[in-house]
């Protein structure tokens, strides 16, 4: 758990998607697979996303546009952000499910979803929500 909430540290977030794509581009060699994740695409994926927010923090902080124009700048790029933070986990998953479908020792077992991903999943959420509500209301 502690690993996976280590993503809302910005520099720390960036580190771990390296070694991230590294790992799963070295195993995926390993089986004589030829890996299409890139640790440092992944990796200025996650760069990308960090300006984005940052830009969307500035818009807010000296209130560059106002109204709803701010809203739904703020709203698009968090949109993209999202988008391409989805786009490089299934990116990932593609390699990582490509190589335990190669591998000989297939010991592949159901692996149910624990307390510590249903934290983090709901510790996400909540913190967009809120965001998304305290920026309506510094715009309205």
């Amino acid at each position: 758990m502690w690993h996976s909430l280590g993503f809302l540290a910005p520099e720390y977030s960036l580190l771990i998607t390296y070694q991230h794509a590294r790992a799963i581009q070295g195993v995926a060699r390993r089986r004589g697979l030829v890996p299409r994740v890139n640790p440092w695409v992944a990796a200025g994926l996650v760069v990308i996303v960090g300006v984005s927010l940052g830009v969307q923090i500035l818009l807010l902080a000296f209130g560059v546009l106002s109204g709803l124009s701010e809203l739904a700048i703020v709203l698009t790029l968090d949109a993209i952000d999202m988008a391409l933070m989805l786009a490089l986990v299934l990116w990932m998953q593609r390699d990582l499910n490509a190589y335990w479908d190669v591998g000989e020792d297939n010991a592949v077992r159901n692996a149910p979803i624990g307390i510590g991903e249903v934290v983090t999943v709901l510790l996400g959420l909540f913190i967009w929500v809120n965001s998304t509500i305290e920026l309506v209301g510094l715009i309205a």
